[in-house]
């Protein structure tokens, strides 16, 4: 086996002189130490070091077998790299544990030479196992067969290449040091080669998204709905339009949606111009239809420093992802539970931040509304001043005229203090509204938020930690008798939030109270909750009790419980129920099940029965992901009527530089992409040639998005990319195995822009090799190689380009020359220290442009004593 790779690495392209050193090292134990293992039989197995590459992870050497052509693997030292559970008896003859669930298990025997996992036997030959100095390997295909861990081998680096669709533990526990140092990060910039800035259009349309949902009822009516979002750049500006059309509602123009918006966040003095439907973050009087106006504002859209948390918690669907993001930055994720319940510390940063949800359905779905959410603390560093100017005209049947405006400074590190004023023609009691507002920390644990409105209201929240993470907001609310700003009749408003999370080693939980109170005139309205979600035996669990209180009323009380199974085969099992205590009978039954039929299809099957209205219905749905659109189909079926649902929809983006549409599946419009080209440069010059192919085969990590390769075109697209961001490509230099093949630049900042696909171009040049030998005579015909003598290289310049330092039999190569003529010559100040003189002194060749990189071979000098 040796003497086999041996003959592999001789024999190997011209470029195996180039081998790195680690790699040599190994070869030469192997040809010549003992490095034969005899194990388990007669047979012979070589132990070597090799490279364990994971994407998205990174690298490890490990130790490995090698047998025959196959390679083993140590599964303790795969499975600790991956985050694996796993636990070896004392003489490694047997690993137990879990695979990403604890749910599932695996055992790994070699005394019966078998692996159980997943109620399953995999039974395998005797040499499918070895141990070996107290380490348990496993045939590598066994890993991909088993486990999912696709393992490729490559002898000529000894090197493993481990891919796999799976969420390892490694995967999710790098994904939230990526969370946490987005919530650290300050303004803080990662140093990078290259930086793609903004570039400004004056027109360009890059996205369209597109949605058809028909709807049919048996004795009822039919409808059709359409949907057309368009993304534009107009001015510089970013241009969304949303056009809506209903079978049963006439198309007006004051429905639709309609925005302009110029972000330039280098600008102190103004960062965001936006003209359009405009959104005002916090307004004092009751507004429910939109504004059409002009806001102008210095609030960056970048993401500032993090100093506190707000929890936030809310329900959506069971089992869906909900994700946080905070000026466009991803900060945190989770899994809803059975009941849809979710939770996040939202971190507080400086200034007015928009803050959103976004929710993945389990099967594939995606929400297409961003949930906006107000935190009602607006602090801003020392001696900073920022405002937000708004005007427009309600878009009611009064056309009120709408204007705001609002301040706000940093006084110190602990105190943020504000005002301004609001105008609303239609107010009766009071057209004008000035108002104050102040923000402040008291100690670490607390917050405290105040305003008052002249004539309207006066509010405060109060925000602390206890210990054990034990949280308790207060908000409190006094309305000005009389005020018809606000469209209610409340004299007050209360409300106490008192929320716990406690985990242990096998179980995690949330607990939260909710208090709420109103009062009126002559009446007072109150409502509790109190829910309990946890984690028991990999069951997602939710009981949550409500209570609903009047002082003219006997209260009402139900509880809703909630649990979601995984079953074998796939399945998801999601039964709820409700129970009404007055009446003390269940009123709710529900039961889901559902399954993915294929990669891209999703089946569920659901039954509910609602004792209450004394109604039941079947649901069926089926849904299917093309690369190109959603689409979903349903069918209800109740005692009196048969309902069926159709729906499709997508997104179409014009890439300017191919002069080409690319479809998605996904929404589009308002967000920016990347297309990532890799060509080769085989002249070095940086720039894109006509006769310079694409590459396919780029391997890179980027913060964000959703990756497809286009494999007709050879090229990456990154989509679904926040706008305003910068984006962090990094590139893999070991890409590709020809050696000649180097990647120069391999981190890039890049600026997306709104509804625009921006281009990044990475070029690979193909360098060249030069190599020979030095030998060492003293005067006579015989000669030796010479090692540890340094060979300079020089371009047409006379400019230092290269160096290498000879092995020991006197060769040299040197492996980086870009196409062009260059010099070669032994260093003059050893030659100096020597006392010796080369000859020849100079040995000039060239570097031929080439595709798979040129060679000048047979450089050789001959080193004398001076005489």
């Amino acid at each position: 086996m040796a003497s086999n790779i041996a003959y592999r690495f001789k024999k190997s392209d011209h470029y195996g002189r180039c081998f790195n050193w680690r790699n040599a090292v190994i070869i030469l134990t192997l040809i010549f130490s003992s490095g034969k293992l005899y194990a388990q039989s007669e047979d012979v197995y070589d132990q070597i070091s090799v490279s364990l590459t994971v994407q998205r992870i990174g690298s490890l050497d490990i130790p490995a077998i090698i047998h025959e052509e196959e390679v083993y693997l140590p599964v303790k030292e795969v499975f600790d790299f991956l985050k694996i559970k796993n636990n070896p008896n004392a003489d490694f003859n047997l690993i137990e544990g879990y695979f990403i669930h604890p749910e599932a298990t695996y055992f790994i025997d070699k005394t019966s030479n078998q692996i159980l996992y997943n109620n399953k036997t995999i039974n395998l030959k005797s040499n499918d196992l070895i141990v070996i100095e107290n380490n348990l390997y496993l045939k590598s295909v066994y890993f991909g067969e088993v486990f999912g861990l696709q393992c490729i081998f490559n002898f000529r680096s000894l090197s493993v290449n481990l891919n796999t669709k799976l969420e390892l533990p490694a995967i999710r526990e790098m994904q939230q040091e990526l969370m946490r140092k987005n919530i650290g990060s300050l303004k803080g910039e990662t140093k990078v080669d290259t930086t793609i800035k903004r570039k400004f259009s004056l027109f360009h349309l890059g996205m369209v998204d597109w949605s058809v949902v028909t709807a049919q009822e048996t004795n009822g009516v039919n409808n059709t709905r359409l949907s057309l979002g368009i993304g534009a750049i107009l001015a510089g500006g970013e241009t969304n339009v949303y056009l809506d059309y209903n079978k049963y509602q006439p198309f007006k123009a004051g429905q639709q949606f309609y925005r302009w918006r110029y972000v330039d966040n280098s600008n102190a003095a103004l960062r965001q111009i936006v003209a359009g439907r405009v959104f005002v973050p916090s307004t004092t009087s009751s507004i429910f239809f939109p504004i059409n106006g002009i806001q102008l504002t210095n609030t960056p859209t970048t993401y500032r420093r993090s100093f506190g948390t707000y929890r936030l918690s809310n329900t959506t669907e069971p089992g869906w992802i909900v994700e946080l993001y905070v000026n466009n930055v991803l900060v945190n994720y989770m899994r809803a539970d059975a009941s849809g319940f979710y939770t996040f510390d939202v971190p507080i940063v400086y200034g007015n931040s928009s803050v959103k949800l976004r929710f993945y359905g389990p099967w594939g779905e995606e929400r297409v509304q961003e949930q906006n959410i107000v935190i009602p603390f607006n602090f801003l560093p020392v001696h900073e001043f920022e405002y937000n100017f708004t005007a427009g005209v309600v878009n009611d049947k009064d056309k009120s005229r709408f204007s705001r405006a609002s301040f706000n400074y940093g006084l110190n590190n602990r105190v943020t203090m504000g005002g301004g004023v609001e105008y609303l023609s239609s107010v009766a009691t009071g057209k004008t509204m000035p108002f104050v507002n102040a923000s402040l920390r008291v100690g670490s644990k607390m917050m405290i938020s105040g305003e008052h409105t002249y004539g309207v209201r006066t509010k405060g929240v109060m925000n602390f930690k206890l210990a054990r993470e034990l949280q308790v907001e207060a908000n409190y609310v006094k309305y000005q008798k009389g005020q018809t700003a606000i469209n209610n009749t409340f004299t007050d408003e209360r409300k106490v939030i008192l929320s716990f999370p406690f985990r242990t080693k096998n179980f995690s939980a949330f607990s939260r109270l909710s208090l709420y109170q109103i009062s009126l005139a002559k009446s007072r309205f109150t409502t509790a909750e109190y829910l309990l979600s946890a984690i028991v035996a990999g069951i997602s669990t939710n009981i949550t009790t409500s209570a609903i209180y009047t002082n003219s009323s006997k209260p009402i009380v139900s509880s809703n419980f909630s649990l979601t199974f995984r079953l074998p085969k796939g399945f998801r099992l999601t039964p709820q129920a409700q129970y009404q205590f007055q009446q003390k009978n269940v009123s709710m039954l529900k039961c889901e099940i559902e399954k993915n039929i294929s990669s891209k299809g999703f089946l569920n099957i659901g039954y509910e029965k609602n004792n209450v209205t004394r109604t039941n219905f079947a649901t069926l749905g089926l849904r299917y992901n093309f690369s190109f659109a959603q689409t979903a189909n349903s069918v209800r079926h109740s005692k009196n009527s048969v309902a069926t649902v159709q729906g499709a929809r997508g997104s179409i983006l014009y890439n300017e530089t191919g002069n080409n549409f690319l479809f998605s599946n996904q929404n589009n419009v308002g967000k920016g992409g990347l297309i990532i080209l890799t060509y080769l440069d085989i002249n070095c010059n940086g720039k894109r040639d006509a006769n310079e192919p694409k590459l396919a085969g780029l391997k890179f990590n980027v913060n964000g998005g959703r990756i497809e390769n286009n494999n007709k075109d050879t090229v990456t697209q990154i989509t679904g990319l926040e706008a305003y961001s910068n984006y962090l490509v990094k590139v893999d230099k070991n890409s590709f195995e020809n050696v000649a093949w180097k990647i120069n630049h391999q981190t890039f900042s890049v600026s997306i822009e709104p509804n625009y696909l921006k281009v990044l171009e990475i070029p690979v040049v193909v360098v060249g090799e030069a190599s020979g030998m030095v030998y060492i005579s003293d005067g006579d015909q015989d000669k030796k190689g010479q090692g540890r003598i340094m060979v300079n290289f020089y371009d047409h310049n006379s400019n230092l380009v290269g160096r290498t330092i000879t092995e020991a039999d006197g060769y040299f190569s040197y492996l980086g020359l870009v196409p062009g003529s260059y010099t070669a010559r032994i260093d003059d100040a050893q030659l100096q220290n020597l006392q010796m003189v080369s000859m020849p002194s100079i040995v000039s060749f060239g570097i031929k442009s080439n595709n798979e990189g040129d060679v000048a071979e047979g450089l050789e000098f001959v080193l004398q004593p001076l005489k």
